[in-house]
């Protein structure tokens, strides 16, 4: 129960340990990606800024022959002025910062009487902006619009079906920023895979995490069932020691019983007592032998050191002799067994040793989990190059679960009292290996309460043979 414990410990502390590692994780991925998203957005305003900039430079530069500080103050003055120019001087000294101001008056007022702003913007637009983005590693695709305020669609819009999301963009600087009395339209972009775009820049470090996550995870899932198998194979060789000691307790001591009985000069001197408690003795060494034997067999089986010494012989003779020797066994409790054999080709090769082991293990067990009086029936059939030996009992039957696991070496079902049925556990784990080396196969169906059938099948034509 402590181990139990210990083993449940560690697994919740290590499951903790990991989910809060990928929770950290994650937590920093969310971070980075939130940083990278701000430096995008950056970025992407200062492009867009700096394209604004440039688009205006180049119209003041087109319109320059038609405004300048000279031709303003011209215009204010006249050129007929005798003063004109100490006066302009004075006027620039004093005047400067409205110099400026009506050079943008003169500036915005000539942009929009020439319409040269309205051929200019889009195209010019458009080769700024992907210039301006190409510079600062922004390759995504995007599109773009002019937009102008109170209205519910853009002036201009690069792609029509993107207006509502230019519209909407989170993208957007005046266009120009310096106007004073022209109502401020603004510059707007959309780019449709932005959230592709920050994954993209973090490829690298995404991968390398979620990387070292699943080793990480795979690693836990590792340890936890090298646990987990050493743990069930602790409580295997427990279960094991625990039954073996049992099971060699008995006949010892009917055997210690035996020999002290034998030492009275009252039954040496009977022969027909002294013969009985023989009996017993050998009878229960031999109990003993074949249970060492059973566990060493398999045991070299396992090291490769049994091999199967095959002849030809007749299944259904094999069969009548363990049904006979069941029968005779089973004479005190009115166990019925029967045979009802309509396979027609019944020759096989094989090793009749092992093939006899086979179905006396089946039987062996078809005795020890009936309850009452045990019924069972012995039942062979042809299937295709195959002859099937089922062997049938009305016994306590097993669940799902358990039908999974009954070829398990040790593996014994459970029942409360773990010596309530004698045996190692070995019995069907020597029956699948054995049927299997015969290069056939062994089937299972069971319902609890309703009893069960072995079926082997076994080849009756095998070049291998």
């Amino acid at each position: 129960m402590a181990d139990k414990r210990l083993v449940g410990l560690i697994s919740v502390l290590m499951s903790l340990s990991l989910i809060g590692i990928i929770l950290v994780q994650l937590y920093w991925i969310r971070n980075a990606v939130q940083v990278r998203e701000g430096l995008f957005k950056r970025s992407v305003f200062e492009a867009m800024n700096a394209s604004v900039n440039k688009l205006e430079a180049r119209e003041m530069a087109h319109l320059s022959p038609m405004f300048s500080p000279d031709t303003l103050l011209a215009e204010l003055f006249g050129n007929h002025n005798p003063g004109f120019t100490s006066d302009m001087n004075a006027f620039s000294n004093r005047m400067n910062r409205m110099d400026v101001l009506m050079h943008r008056m003169e500036f915005e007022a000539l942009r929009a009487n020439s319409g040269f702003s309205q051929n200019l913007q889009p195209v010019t637009m458009k080769e700024l902006l992907s210039n301006e983005f190409m510079s600062r590693g922004i390759t995504e695709n995007f599109s773009f619009g002019i937009l102008s305020p109170h209205k519910s669609t853009p002036d201009y819009s690069e792609n029509k079906d993107h207006e509502k999301q230019i519209m909407e963009s989170p993208y957007k600087v005046s266009l120009y920023p310096g106007d004073i009395f022209t109502p401020p339209s603004a510059l707007s972009v959309y780019f449709p895979s932005v959230s592709s775009a920050v994954i993209k820049s973090m490829w690298g470090i995404l991968t390398l995490s979620a990387f070292f996550t699943i080793f990480i995870t795979f690693i836990f899932a590792f340890t936890m069932r090298i646990i987990l198998r050493q743990k069930k194979l602790s409580d295997v060789k427990s279960d094991f020691i625990n039954n073996m000691t049992h099971e060699f307790k008995t006949p010892i001591a009917t055997i210690s019983v035996a020999a002290d009985t034998l030492t009275n000069p009252l039954t040496l001197n009977n022969g027909d007592k002294a013969h009985k408690f023989i009996s017993i003795i050998k009878e229960e060494n031999k109990r003993m032998n074949a249970q060492v034997e059973k566990v060493l067999g398999i045991a070299r089986f396992n090291r490769g050191e049994i091999h199967l010494e095959k002849t030809e012989f007749n299944i259904h003779e094999t069969l009548n002799s363990l049904v006979e020797k069941f029968r005779m066994q089973l004479t005190d409790v009115d166990a019925k067994i029967t045979t009802d054999f309509h396979a027609t080709n019944h020759i096989i090769n094989g090793d009749p040793v092992h093939i006899s082991g086979i179905f006396s293990n089946l039987l062996d067990n078809a005795v020890k989990y009936s309850p009452d009086i045990p019924e069972i029936n012995v039942s062979t059939f042809n299937s295709g190059k195959y002859i099937g030996i089922s062997v049938t009992d009305h016994g306590i039957g097993m669940s799902k679960p358990v039908q999974k696991r009954i070829f398990e070496q040790f593996y014994r079902e459970p029942h409360g009292n773990l010596h309530d049925v004698k045996g190692f556990g070995l019995g069907l784990s020597y029956v699948k290996i054995f049927v299997e080396n015969h290069h056939g196969k062994i089937e299972v169906k069971s319902e609890p309460g309703k009893g069960s059938t072995f079926t082997v099948f076994l080849p009756i034509e095998n070049k291998e043979f």
